[in-house]
């Protein structure tokens, strides 16, 4: 990358035609013209890739592609990075929005250094609301507010990243540390989270930029907040996580620390939320929570006590005894 690197941006839709077009129409008005911009619609049936290869024929950086049967968010994005030709990719769901400027401050946060992440800022717009909202605090399981530093300087720095909110579309990869660390989506929902905690462990360089990039569209049709037994999937995608950060990570306890807090935060508000699990499967997902291994393995703040507290109660059982045992 002698000059300023070339940037692919992937986007993947699925049923997506109320917002695949300001998507894509916040891509080909950036300030400084991307080098392509790869759609790939998941096996649509509501006019989509009709509309998109209209689009794709008014533009010589736009490639469409249709997969001939619904393969779900992960193997989607896979199909694009295949295609990707850039020196970085960026993953963007159908229903977001990137502001005019995030490609032009993506090339002047990166220069010409080897980063392997670049990581931005968002905004938050709630569709069904129809107004934007504000972003996440620290005391949930996840935060959206930026650190006051461009490059991380340490573990503590990139523990405090494994908290910021994971979706893909959070973050810029270097298209040659993707391959190199084998960073492929998984089927299946929380897609998203094992490349959040592998990426953040293995970069060599990260920075962040305290710029808001992206336009994240939160809606009631989204798949997160539809409650379903396929949010089971939770529990067996980061068993697989934990095992991997378990076994690279035992001479980074700081890591291991974010990671375990990170997990326990999200199953909790997993467990209580009611736009994930349904009412009829919720002792029985709450069970499978407190079984997970080394679930509490980290130093717990009151509020995590009383949030274990709330979930053996859900059961019915005595956190106490259940810590004792």
């Amino acid at each position: 990358m002698a000059n300023s690197p070339n940037m692919s941006v992937i986007v993947t839709s699925y049923k997506q035609l109320d917002y695949i077009k300001e998507a894509v129409q916040s891509l080909v008005t950036q300030t400084v013209p991307l080098f392509e911009i790869i759609v790939v619609d998941d096996a649509s049936q509501d006019g989509s890739i009709e509309w998109l290869r209209e689009f794709e024929a008014r533009h010589d950086n736009v490639i469409v592609l249709e997969n001939e049967q619904n393969l779900t968010l992960g193997p989607t994005r896979n199909r694009g990075l295949e295609l990707a030709q850039g020196d970085y990719v960026f993953f963007m769901d159908g229903d977001d929005m990137l502001m005019p400027q995030a490609h032009e401050t993506w090339r002047q946060v990166i220069g010409t250094d080897p980063v392997d992440i670049c990581i931005h800022d968002l905004r938050i717009y709630d569709q069904d609301a129809g107004q934007f909202i504000a972003k996440a605090d620290a005391g949930t399981y996840a935060t959206d507010h930026m650190p006051d530093w461009t490059q991380p300087s340490g573990d503590a720095d990139i523990a405090y990243l494994m908290y910021l909110r994971p979706p893909a579309w959070r973050k810029l990869f270097r298209r040659a540390f993707v391959l190199e660390h084998a960073l492929i989506f998984e089927p299946g929902i929380y897609e998203d989270l094992p490349i959040h905690f592998k990426a953040l462990a293995m970069a060599q360089l990260i920075r962040t930029t305290p710029e808001t990039l992206i336009t994240y569209r939160k809606h009631s049709k989204s798949i997160l907040r539809t409650p379903s037994r396929n949010h089971f999937r939770l529990l067996t995608v980061m068993a697989g996580v934990a095992e991997e950060m378990e076994t690279k990570m035992s001479d980074r306890p700081l890591l291991l620390e974010a990671f375990r807090q990170f997990r326990f935060g999200l199953m909790h508000f997993t467990c209580i939320s009611h736009e994930r699990i349904l009412d009829e499967d919720r002792v029985e997902f709450v069970r499978q929570v407190l079984d997970v291994p080394g679930l509490t393995a980290f130093s717990m703040s009151p509020t995590e006590k009383a949030q274990l507290s709330e979930l053996h109660a859900l059961v019915g059982q005595d956190s106490r005894v259940a810590n004792a045992s």
